[in-house]
């Protein structure tokens, strides 16, 4: 007689269509080259958190002088992009939780920034001065950008978005972590 295995809270997963190339958290050990590949995934994964974290932090600085936080300025570029939107897009294309969208409209929305279409409480446009700040946040976006990229080809700068989105397509297997339930058992202990 077999036992069932132990069960998961949240809702069920449909089984994925692809699976990372080793099972973890079975408490096997990979074999050395995946180990060698763990390291510089590791090593990676660190590399673009202090990007992230560098690009965030500047980015707050210069669009201070605007009166906009980071994710404001990037809303507003976003939004100069692709208005007039829903607020449930922006969050889903900007990959953000919704709830921080709406705390940044709301502060968009209070400088006049930001409205709501008379159409469709759901729908965003941006204001003349929506448009005028978004137009000098725009320029200094792509100050930015090409700053970033200085010294960098553009066969490589192909190739590292091709590898990057191979890895964003990983994503939802990295998320699938905190349903897990042997990583679960072991932060109990």
């Amino acid at each position: 007689m077999t036992t069932p295995g132990p069960t998961m809270k949240g809702p069920a997963r449909e089984p994925s269509s692809r699976r990372p190339s080793h099972d973890v958290g079975q408490g096997d050990v990979p074999p050395a080259c995946d180990r060698g590949l763990m390291t510089l995934g590791s090593s990676l994964a660190a590399l673009v958190q202090t990007i992230t974290n560098r690009l965030t932090t500047s980015g707050s600085m210069t669009y201070a002088h605007f009166g906009l936080g980071f994710l404001e300025a990037r809303l507003l570029y976003v939004l100069s992009n692709t208005q007039p939107t829903l607020a449930r897009r922006v969050a889903e294309r900007m990959a953000l939780d919704p709830s921080a969208i709406s705390r940044a409209l709301v502060r968009l929305t209070e400088r006049g920034l930001v409205v709501k279409s008379p159409q469709s409480k759901r729908v965003l446009l941006l204001t003349d001065e929506g448009l005028r700040v978004a137009h000098a946040i725009r320029s200094v976006f792509e100050e930015r950008s090409r700053r970033l990229v200085d010294g960098v080809s553009i066969g490589e700068l192909r190739a590292a978005q091709d590898i990057l989105e191979k890895i964003q397509r990983n994503l939802p297997f990295v998320a699938e972590l905190a349903d897990d339930m042997p990583f679960r058992q072991q932060a109990e202990l």
